[in-house]
C-alpha cells in the first residue's frame, strides 16, 4: 500500500469549495501535504527537487465550475 505520499497543493481560487477539497486529501492516509506554495513554477521546484511526488493545482474559477 502507498501512503504518506508528499503532496504540494497550489490553491490558486481560495474558496470554500477549493478549501474543502484541500481537507479531503489532507485527511487521507495516503497524502501528506509538505507545502503550499503559492504557484505552479514553485509546485514544479518542489516535485524537481524531490521534496514533492505530486502536486495539486487547484485553478482560479475552480469554485465557480
Amino acid at each position: 500500500d502507498v501512503k504518506h505520499v508528499a503532496l504540494a497543493i497550489v490553491d490558486q481560487d481560495r474558496s470554500v469549495r477549493s478549501r474543502e477539497l484541500i481537507e479531503r486529501f489532507t485527511v487521507i492516509e495516503e497524502f501528506r501535504a509538505v507545502a503550499r506554495p503559492a504557484t505552479e513554477a514553485e509546485a514544479g521546484r518542489l516535485l524537481q527537487s524531490g521534496r514533492a511526488v505530486m502536486a495539486l493545482v487547484i485553478p482560479r474559477g475552480f469554485a465557480e465550475r
